[in-house]
């Protein structure tokens, strides 16, 4: 009898613990909403001849974990000095400081930027395709030399 006792101890312990492990696992965004990090880039670049811009670039930035949402180019937003982007939510009140994201979107909070211009953030998927991984910041350099783009981010899970 004691020995089906402790049996059955045994199994309710490791099924509570597999069920608080799936549980946190399912649930991980809501104890951190926001992930934050930065992204940048910095390139020597050479226009083509006679233009004033033209030479574009590109960076990558990766989320931590998966986005509970595809992340297509409306759902990245570029704030500050030397912003190209056109896209139309509201929301992204943070600060480099402090940055900050509506759900299921990612605002990018510049830095700063020498000799770019058009800064703004798409997905990194071409198409209609979006990402789960991250986005993609990207612009146009406006001078031959130094071209580099300096920005931090939020992303709020929905």
């Amino acid at each position: 009898m004691k020995i089906r006792l402790l049996i059955g101890a045994v199994v309710a312990v490791c099924l509570a613990l597999a069920i608080g492990v799936t549980a946190r696992a399912s649930t991980s965004h809501t104890t951190t909403p926001t992930i934050k990090g930065m992204v940048g880039g910095d390139f020597d670049t050479q226009l083509p001849p006679g233009s004033t811009s033209g030479a574009d670039w590109g960076v990558d930035a990766s989320f931590q974990r998966p986005a509970s949402n595809l992340i297509h180019d409306t759902d990245v937003k570029v704030v500050g000095a030397g912003s190209g982007d056109s896209t139309d939510f509201t929301g992204c009140t943070g600060t480099a400081a402090n940055p900050t994201a509506p759900k299921g979107k990612v605002c990018v909070y510049l830095i700063g930027s020498g000799a770019a211009a058009n800064i703004r953030g798409v997905t990194p998927v071409p198409g209609t395709g979006g990402s789960k991984f991250g986005f993609k910041l990207i612009w146009d350099a406006t001078a031959n030399g130094d071209t580099f783009v300096d920005a931090v981010w939020a992303y709020h899970f929905r």
